[in-house]
């Protein structure tokens, strides 16, 4: 019996009926974008640029406050892998929010998600434009530290969320670009001169608030390259796990148990199965490749985290009853029969 070839290629239905529907609209979509921008393979700018004005807008007012969204931010992706000064763009807006102090909070801890997870995933971001937006976020890291200095410092991590989310996100691409940035042309001078030491020993704590999976794999970064040690804060820390008791602004005692930031990373593996030949040959899969540990450091290591299987994909890992599995935004309840 003869089977038709179009058939064999034909990518299957989703099996949840909503993540189906999302992927049918996301493919008709992207298919869209790309009528719209281009014309025969050549790219037309001036109806391109139209079009991502609109769609910054549309980011802006429903993507971005929306907590949590799926796939639907990778069509913001897509549109900015057409050139470069898309992209450059569109990190420069994420970044006048975050370090607007004017803007609500929450929308500035989503807007260095967004910034984190779309520089560590795009292939077609130039290592210098992340290497520009690591120097943003380390100058800004440490203005935040010299403002802390001498002052009276209300250790509620919730006051801090945003300083958290930039290192989180500093010390996110750091541990998942580490190749390439090494790689790159003077890239350890590069990362030395962003003296991770001194934010990784600052009063404020980072690595007690972020992900341990984001944490772990930062300090085997960092030890590898010798660019701060972060084992004996990760050891005082898991030490030190008691209520803080400290007086607001009123003067009244109060105590708050440590707060972990949020492991949502907007451009976590794309899981639509129609639509994903869009993005599949744009995006970087994590390789799971963390520098080995010698001596004493592979002991130190050892008991800070369990062995990370090369080929995983994703760099962030439910470590739940001593096994690793794939974090991804999109495995949610909802999703799970995807």
């Amino acid at each position: 019996m003869d089977v038709d070839s179009n058939e064999v290629l034909k990518p299957k239905p989703m099996k949840h009926p909503t993540a189906d529907l999302l992927d049918q609209c996301m493919n008709l979509i992207f298919h869209f974008i790309k009528s719209v921008c281009f014309d025969e393979e050549e790219l037309k700018w001036d109806k391109t640029k139209l079009l991502y004005t609109d769609m910054t807008q549309i980011f802006e007012e429903i993507i971005l406050p929306t907590h949590a969204s799926h796939h639907v931010q990778f069509l913001m992706f897509y549109l900015i892998s057409f050139k470069n000064s898309l992209a450059y763009s569109f990190l420069q807006l994420l970044w006048r929010k975050v370090s607007n102090p004017n803007v609500p909070n929450i929308l500035r801890q989503a807007s260095v998600l967004f910034m984190a997870s779309l520089l560590a995933r795009a292939k077609f971001i130039p290592i210098i434009i992340l290497k520009e937006n690591l120097t943003d976020m380390t100058q800004w890291i440490h203005g935040y530290i010299s403002n802390q200095d001498g002052a009276t410092v209300n250790y509620d991590s919730r006051v801090h969320v945003v300083f958290y989310s930039v290192c989180q996100a500093l010390f996110y691409l750091i541990a998942f670009r580490h190749k390439d940035l090494v790689n790159h042309n003077k890239g350890l001078i590069f990362l030395q001169g962003l003296n991770l030491a001194k934010i990784v020993t600052c009063h404020l704590n980072p690595l007690k608030v972020c992900l341990p999976a984001v944490t772990s794999n930062f300090a085997s970064v960092t030890r590898h390259y010798q660019l701060a040690y972060c084992y004996s804060v990760i050891e005082h820390n898991a030490r030190n796990t008691i209520p803080l008791v400290y007086r607001n602004s009123s003067g009244a005692a109060v105590m708050s148990m440590p707060v972990q930031l949020e492991t949502y990373f907007p451009f976590d593996p794309y899981l639509l199965q129609r639509s994903n030949h869009f993005i599949n040959s744009l995006y970087r899969e994590y390789d799971g490749s963390i520098p080995e540990s010698n001596g004493e450091d592979k002991k130190d290591e050892a008991e800070q985290q369990d062995t990370v299987k090369e080929d995983e994909d994703d760099f962030l890992m439910d470590q739940s009853n001593n096994s690793l599995s794939s974090f991804s935004y999109g495995v949610s309840p909802g999703f799970l029969q995807m």
